[in-house]
């Protein structure tokens, strides 16, 4: 089974810092990309729960992709 946007969560979103991601299957790849579509950030991951560390990004609005499937938008306050 895929991942899909059903069966994976991400919180708590706005965040300060980190972010929780929860999945159904197991997590891969974490991609975040900025508004302009650029990679700020990838991490490889064999789990199904992973905490995401933004301490290097900005505060903003993201767009993570997960195994190159489920694209979600994240804030980072």
């Amino acid at each position: 089974e895929q991942i899909t946007k059903k069966n994976v969560n991400i919180y708590p979103n706005p965040s300060k810092r980190f972010f929780n991601i929860i999945s159904s299957e197991i997590i891969n790849l974490v991609v975040v990309y900025d508004y302009t579509g650029k990679v700020v950030l990838q991490k490889k991951y064999n789990e199904y729960e992973i905490i995401l560390d933004t301490d290097k990004l900005n505060s903003g609005i993201y767009f993570i992709r997960i195994n190159g499937l489920v694209l979600k938008k994240i804030i980072k306050n």
